[in-house]
């Protein structure tokens, strides 16, 4: 079940009636190469063959499996157990089940595939795979031969495609939620337009309208920020830094949400040096600050408000988004900053995906997000950007 150094084909074994095996261990040469060869993967991560003389429980180690495990050769003797010891405790007892199917001849071949811990503590991944190569006149096995793969890349490669999968599936469960509400509007109040637009009063048409349109405004923001999301997963969003005037772009998330935010009464406001300048992606800091400016105006009470300020530090830009909402606690902060988090409360959940959204492109813009939130007493979300170079 371990790596080893080849055995040569001319090695004897001799059986328990004391009579030369040379035949036994030619043919499991020979079956090993043919194992080998079925086994139909690439031989890059190949350890090596490995043989355990079951009687001594010695096995022949390879140099290249100890060095994976970071041993030299030579400095110890190895027995079987030796080896057991360093399994995952996870994949212990199915590995060892593998082996224990084979030598009572339940299995055609000892295969697993487990964890094994190198001598720094870190976790490497090994395909195993063998067979029983001699057996003593009553059946009883002598010796396991087999061949071993480090395919420690492969399994994480697995790995972070399963958890690719799995963020789809969650990203998919929020488009579905977040979506199906606005377009509903939409499409419910372009229905009664369509057929009542000729009763209706002006005003109620003016104000259906109105509502169509903010509906609809907000769905393509949301659907700005999916595509966005999207690109950025797919290695398709690279940041492009330039240099811009903060106040300008303040002022454009404001004007966004103007209107949504007057029909609720909720007071916007703007704070920033006339000056100012950072240097960023300014597509994607636009993308933070629409996504945690769209939550608050949508998620606080009629009558708050929402700022969005930003002043000169030691170290750059600190652009701030702060609220009168609701706020969170650190369970709740806990649970939103995962991008398949349920819709929460607070000012700044929004979908699930706004702060998860806001954190990650803050990174690739070449800033941080902090957030400071607390229940009852509003959230405030910084953004610390790069200054541009003075002139």
């Amino acid at each position: 079940m371990d790596a080893g150094v080849s055995m040569p084909s001319e090695t004897v074994k001799a059986t328990e009636q004391g009579e030369p095996s040379r035949k036994g261990a030619e043919e499991g040469e020979r079956a090993l190469g043919e194992l080998a060869e079925r086994l139909e993967l690439s031989w890059a991560g190949n350890l090596g063959r490995w043989y355990w003389d079951v009687r001594s429980g010695e096995v022949d180690a390879n140099p290249r499996k100890l060095r994976a495990l970071g041993w030299e050769p030579g400095e110890r003797a190895w027995k079987v157990y030796d080896f057991t010891e360093l399994i995952h405790p996870e994949d212990h007892e199915r590995t060892m089940r593998a082996m224990r199917d084979h030598l009572a001849g339940l299995a055609p071949a000892y295969e697993a595939e487990y964890r094994i811990r190198r001598r720094d503590g870190a976790w490497k991944w090994f395909y195993d795979r063998g067979y029983v190569a001699e057996r003593d006149a009553h059946g009883a096995p002598l010796m396991v031969a087999g061949i071993v793969f480090d395919v420690t890349e492969r399994k994480e490669n697995e790995l972070a495609l399963e958890r690719l999968v799995a963020e789809k599936d969650r990203f998919m469960s929020i488009i579905a939620h977040d979506l199906r509400n606005p377009f509903t509007v939409v499409v419910s109040g372009a229905e009664l337009l369509e057929r009542y637009v000729d009763e209706l009063e002006p005003e109620r048409v003016k104000e259906l309208a109105g509502q169509v349109a903010s509906q609809a405004r907000r769905t393509a923001g949301l659907l700005e920020d999916i595509l966005s999301w999207a690109r950025s997963q797919t290695g398709g969003l690279a940041p492009a830094p330039t240099d811009f005037l903060v106040v300008e772009l303040l002022d454009e998330i404001v004007s966004l949400y103007a209107r949504p935010a007057g029909e609720r009464r909720i007071g916007l406001e703007v704070e920033c040096p006339s000056e100012l300048r950072a240097r960023a992606d300014r597509s994607m800091v636009a993308t933070v600050l629409r996504n945690l400016c769209s939550n608050a105006v949508r998620h606080i009470a009629a009558g708050g408000s929402v700022r969005l300020s930003a002043r000169a530090t030691d170290t750059g830009v600190e652009v701030e988004v702060s609220d009168t909402g609701p706020g969170m606690d650190a369970e709740t902060l806990r649970s939103v900053l995962e991008t398949g988090a349920a819709r929460r409360r607070s000012a700044t959940a929004g979908s699930g995906l706004g702060l998860a959204l806001a954190r990650e492109f803050a990174s690739r813009a070449g800033g941080g997000l902090v957030i400071e939130s607390s229940p009852e007493a509003g959230s405030r979300i910084s953004v610390t950007l790069a200054a541009a170079p003075v002139d």
